[in-house]
């Protein structure tokens, strides 16, 4: 049957108010964040590998159109900015939590879920995306040097294998941004 929950979840402005939270600039936001990305990410993947009669169904949802009007296209990409990597020392980041602040290091599950999730929204985003891609071939360019650094570790920890498929997923992201402004 049709997706109900999706259908009820658009209808009644439920991405619009999922998209209020990025409206907070806090880091403790950032977790509520990325679960939210992770939805969208997850429907726009499910969309884009229905087959068939769901197809259909997904199709009549106007889920690029709520992409877009709602806000959403700069509200993932200004996520790019937690994902940003700083060289200065790790107390920072704990000054910075302890000032209600951004911090500077967050994980590389942040830049992951991030990454994917314009992945899956760039066909309607191109746009503005167009402005991140200093920011993200800085981050391609972090995990290669990353990925390099971690082959010559003498433990199997599966940092390389991690910082590689980032490093290759960032690029292609860059790639794809750039294709699409081409046209």
């Amino acid at each position: 049957g049709f997706p109900y929950g999706q259908q009820v979840l658009l209808q009644h402005g439920g991405l619009e108010i999922l998209r209020k939270v990025f409206d907070r600039n806090d880091w403790q936001s950032l977790t509520t964040q990325l679960k939210i990305v992770s939805l969208l990410h997850d429907l726009l993947v499910e969309r884009a590998q229905a087959e068939g009669e769901r197809q259909q169904q997904l199709s009549q949802s106007k889920l690029d159109e709520y992409v877009v009007t709602d806000g959403w296209c700069p509200a993932v990409s200004s996520l790019l900015a937690a994902a940003s990597f700083d060289r200065r020392d790790r107390r920072y980041d704990m000054s910075a939590a302890l000032r209600s602040e951004m911090p500077l290091r967050p994980d590389h599950d942040t830049v992951d879920k991030v990454i994917a999730a314009m992945g899956s929204m760039v066909k309607v985003c191109r746009y503005q995306f167009h402005e991140t891609l200093p920011l993200l071939r800085s981050l391609a360019k972090t995990y290669e040097d990353l990925a390099y650094k971690e082959q010559f570790q003498n433990d199997d920890d599966g940092g390389y294998a991690l910082f590689k498929s980032l490093a290759e997923m960032i690029s292609r992201l860059v790639q794809d941004i750039r294709e699409k402004n081409e046209l």
